[in-house]
């Protein structure tokens, strides 16, 4: 290994190493935690502090002898990330920064089942760019690292949108439609499904900080359902990157019939349209009125979301017998719900499952979030900076040459 490359690895150890303590470490400290010399630290801390993407805090005494520690932090508004997600009811887009600190956010709400993607991705790109700018206003010196895009999709690669069977939408490729201004921001695009970048959020406490026991079967329902396997706080695609279409089993093979074209999907019996329809409610953004009705006990309501809990637990009950996992998280409409789907599921869930009498399964709701994709998306283009520093330093200051017109 060159020189280069050590620093590029020292780099990436010490950054990773700060993150995944969420900040608050002293160089003495990292020094500890990465088994790097306190000199190499040293000085590595003074490249990412130069780079902006860490900041010093006041001395704090540790009560030993010597000079009291500095605690660094993840620099907060000077690298950014922009989060967008378009879903039938709504599109949203937010901008973090390295801290997991939202800077910015817009959403919209409107309905885009059956829209032209030529139309969508051009106005949402245009919002991006909007919005990019009113945080530069107020944070001069902000730059953007990257951007996501979640669709509730068959996404193949990093970006082509396969099939949107509840949007309409088939092999749309988006970074070419978002626009001029969007292309202006000169910023990576990463296209992914909506259930994934929901689990990413779920399995972290912010970028480069993942949860304990972070294994789990993730399942959200928005318009329809979607699900993630998280392994280690990281995402199992499958072999073309679809993995985790829990919506699409069949839970009644005689059922009702899916946008996707079969019969008896879970989306159908556990999706929000699904139990806003069985509820008698007006389809609308969020889930206020499904919550309302069922803390007033509403029938109707109850009904639905107990028709909801015997899909999701045929669904979910197979799902772990196949992956072994004993560890389910709740995410956007089911998290909501989740006082009263949760005991529901506790007591049906195990009458399918093989090893029910060996191992109990552990329900958690996500933690309430309005876009939890767009967060995702945004932890996955900033943990792309984490994980190698060193390259950001190196892009920053070819981006800096290249402006003076000087030779790079």
């Amino acid at each position: 290994m060159n020189q280069s490359s050590l620093r590029s690895q020292n780099l990436r150890v010490v950054a990773r190493a700060l993150w995944a303590a969420g900040g608050g470490l002293s160089r003495a400290e990292l020094a500890a935690a990465t088994g790097l010399t306190r000199a190499t630290v040293s000085r590595l801390v003074s490249e990412l502090l130069l780079a902006r993407l860490v900041s010093e805090g006041g001395p704090t005494d540790s009560g030993q002898p010597g000079r009291p520690g500095t605690p660094l932090h993840p620099a907060p508004a000077t690298v950014a990330a922009v989060g967008i997600e378009i879903n039938v009811d709504h599109a949203g887009v937010r901008v973090m920064d390295l801290a997991g600190t939202v800077l910015g956010e817009r959403v919209i709400v409107e309905q885009f089942a059956a829209s032209d993607p030529v139309g969508v991705l051009r106005d949402v790109g245009a919002a991006v760019a909007e919005l990019v700018a009113d945080v530069r206003d107020q944070r001069r010196m902000m730059d953007v690292c990257g951007a996501s895009l979640a669709v509730p999709a068959l996404v193949s690669g990093t970006r082509l949108i396969r099939l949107a069977p509840n949007l309409g939408w088939h092999d749309v490729e988006p970074f070419g439609l978002l626009g001029d201004a969007f292309a202006a921001l000169d910023a990576p695009l990463l296209v992914e499904n909506d259930a994934n970048l929901q689990a990413i959020a779920a399995s972290r406490l912010a970028p480069g900080r993942v949860i304990d026991q972070a294994d789990f079967l993730y399942v959200g329902g928005d318009v329809g359902v979607g699900a993630a396997l998280i392994e280690g706080g990281e995402l199992r695609r499958g072999g073309r990157g679809w993995a985790g279409e829990l919506g699409h089993v069949t839970v009644d093979p005689k059922g009702l019939e899916c946008a996707c074209g079969s019969r008896g999907c879970l989306e159908r019996y556990a999706g929000r349209r699904a139990m806003y329809e069985a509820a008698g409610l007006k389809m609308t953004f969020g889930t206020h009125d499904l919550v309302e009705r069922l803390r007033a006990g509403d029938p109707r309501a109850i009904k639905a979301m107990d028709r909801a809990a015997d899909a999701l637990s045929v669904a979910i009950s197979s799902a772990l017998n196949i992956l072994d996992l004993s560890k389910v998280v709740l995410g956007t409409t089911l998290a909501d719900i989740s006082e009263w789907l949760v005991p529901l599921l506790r007591s049906r869930v195990p009458e399918h499952l093989v090893w029910s009498q060996l191992q109990n399964v552990e329900f958690d709701a996500a933690a309430p979030d309005e876009m939890p994709a767009a967060t995702g998306g945004a932890y996955c283009m900033l943990e792309r900076v984490v994980n190698n520093p060193g390259d950001w330093i190196i892009e920053q200051q070819e981006r800096s040459a290249a402006l003076a017109g000087l030779p790079i």
